[in-house]
């Protein structure tokens, strides 16, 4: 299916408990709304929580048929739909693991760096608390500037060798673009606080969380392949982008 025309019209979030006519968006009043955040969330500009689940909307709807029709130009893999769908598919999951590792990393190195107390330490410190929440608005407000470079290049290398018998996806340039994108969004969302997380877990249909693919049997309650991942506030947090999948 090349042009999957019937992608569903969700890239437009609300700010209400209700959803867009087509039942397609979720809440997100509470994005970004704990008043204890010490940032200022307009100065965030495009890099703002509501902004940013807009993107991963856009990544879905855009990107992501970009990259399927960039792989539609590849004669090894052009008849495949199937795997090009996984691979789309895997590359959003990949971006987001190999970013939560980079973080995780990164915040246990400051912690050391700083002789901060751990994460799951029993008696937290006032002032460990400030630093580690001042880290956190950094990171909020730097999301441009953080080189991800180290990241692209694992998730890409991760493709070329799950995927060896297709050398030629090495040179898709639709491909490369979408790897990016999908790693700088990935960081972007999980500096957040709460952060943005993916789930693909639920292998029952969900009115609340899914959106049928047209290619589904909209009788069957039965998840038989996700397409693209639910974006959840924390984990097991609400709704903020509902997944695709095919039932």
């Amino acid at each position: 299916v090349k042009s999957e025309d019937g992608k569903p019209n969700n890239s437009e979030p609300i700010t209400a408990d209700v959803t867009s006519a087509n039942g397609s968006a979720c809440s997100i009043t509470s994005i970004g709304a704990d008043s204890r955040q010490e940032v200022d969330l307009l100065s965030l500009g495009n890099d703002r929580p509501t902004q940013l689940v807009r993107r991963y909307g856009n990544l879905y709807t855009e990107t992501r048929l970009d990259a399927f029709d960039a792989l539609e130009d590849l004669p090894e893999i052009a008849d495949f739909d199937d795997l090009k769908g996984k691979l789309l598919f895997s590359v959003v999951v990949l971006a987001f693991r190999s970013i939560q590792h980079t973080l995780a990393d990164t915040r246990t190195q400051v912690r050391q760096l700083l002789c901060l107390p751990a994460s799951d330490a029993k008696v937290h410190e006032p002032a460990a608390c400030h630093v580690e929440d001042a880290i956190s608005i950094y990171l909020r407000k730097s999301v441009s500037k953080y080189d991800t470079s180290k990241n692209i290049k694992e998730v890409s290398e991760q493709v070329w060798s799950t995927l060896y018998d297709y050398p030629s996806l090495r040179q898709c340039e639709g491909l490369r673009r979408y790897i990016t994108e999908c790693v700088q969004l990935a960081w972007a969302l999980s500096v957040q606080n709460p952060p943005l997380v993916i789930d693909y877990s639920c292998d029952v249909f969900n009115d609340d969380i899914h959106t049928r693919f047209h290619t589904s049997d909209p009788e069957s309650r039965r998840v038989r392949c996700v397409l693209w991942p639910v974006l959840r506030e924390g984990d097991n947090g609400p709704c903020v982008y509902k997944g695709v999948v095919i039932t």
